[in-house]
């Protein structure tokens, strides 16, 4: 029985830490004392990396599985988040800068991570810091000859976790020409 119930336990997200019931049930060495035996258990907590998401509802042990199953709130969106900057070139105009046939735009991405500790006995999930804070460095705007970049550079941003998603819009505005107008030379727009 006491077997029985250990297991019953175990099904239900606790772990055997101490058992001192005799293997086999032999215990009653003295008829005339009672004797007392301690069996402890305790909610078993599994910690589940960003590398190795769980699905809800799949079992803890896949060989046991009566036993406790994995909760919502550890899976892949919930251990691992990107952070996305996304810097397009435009002209004036809204046209885009092209290059290599396509519109010219530079993505950056941070990638954070979290581990999640379980209680598979009340199922509640407990999360970890997120990674560190990581820089999306300096993007220089490319030349295209003709024109002038609003910005030289998009700068280096220092982004967390909780930072959003950003967009980024280098605008080309024509360079204009001079025109010299020397008596007896031929104009040559400069």
């Amino acid at each position: 029985e006491v077997k029985a119930k250990i297991k019953e336990l175990e099904n239900k997200g606790y772990e055997l830490v101490s058992n001192t019931y005799p293997e086999g049930g032999k215990f009653d060495n003295d008829t005339a004392t009672d004797q007392e035996f301690k069996v402890v258990l305790k909610a078993k907590e599994v910690t589940v990396t960003p590398n190795n998401p769980k699905t809800p509802g799949i079992p803890v042990d896949p060989n046991n599985p009566d036993g406790p199953k994995y909760p919502a709130g550890l899976e892949e969106k919930d251990l691992n988040k990107t952070v996305t900057r996304t810097i397009t070139y435009v002209y004036a105009d809204g046209t885009p800068v092209m290059e290599n046939g396509a519109p010219k735009v530079v993505t950056q991405e941070a990638k954070f991570t979290r581990e999640a500790k379980v209680n598979l006995v009340t199922g509640e999930v407990t999360y970890g810091d997120w990674s560190e804070a990581k820089d999306l460095p300096e993007v220089k705007s490319p030349v295209v000859p003709g024109f002038l970049a609003d910005k030289a550079t998009v700068p280096t941003v220092n982004v967390t976790a909780d930072s959003k998603d950003t967009t980024e819009v280098v605008t080309y505005k024509p360079i204009g020409s001079w025109i010299p107008n020397i008596p007896g030379q031929p104009t040559n727009p400069i």
